[in-house]
């Protein structure tokens, strides 16, 4: 009758074979029982994707929410990027990277330019007086 640790028994005994060797004393087949119980069941573990966080856009006021919840948007760089695997170390690395930093520079430079107005003056009637 064929059992699950006939292939594990012949495996063993080509080993043997092929290399010369010879089991050990202390070696008996039951070491090689590979009963489906003895082994453990791997259950895969659903990820879970961080979400913005409206406290990030204290921290940096360079970014803002879309309406995808694992992505932000950078209002330096003008683009989104995802924040669903490491959240808030996302927001960081993208902080990190060269186009960001080089943004970053040029908008400390070049200072937002103020629209001024003049006051507005109250309108002046002139009589005419052939009226």
């Amino acid at each position: 009758m064929y059992t699950e640790e006939e292939p594990v028994r012949n495996i063993l005994e080509k080993f043997h074979t092929i290399t010369g060797s010879k089991r050990s004393d202390n070696e008996n087949e039951n070491d090689y029982n590979t009963n489906a119980s003895m082994i453990p069941s791997l259950k895969k573990k659903a990820k879970q994707l961080c979400y913005f966080n409206d406290k990030w856009k204290d921290t940096y006021d360079w970014i803002s929410e879309v309406n995808n919840r694992n992505r932000a948007y950078c209002t330096i760089c003008r683009k989104e990027f995802g924040i669903g695997h490491g959240g808030e170390g996302d927001v960081k690395v993208h902080m990190e990277t060269v186009s960001h930093k080089s943004r970053m520079r040029q908008a400390s430079v070049c200072k937002p330019i103020k629209v001024f107005s003049c006051p507005q003056k109250t309108p002046v009637f002139i009589k005419n007086s052939s009226c």
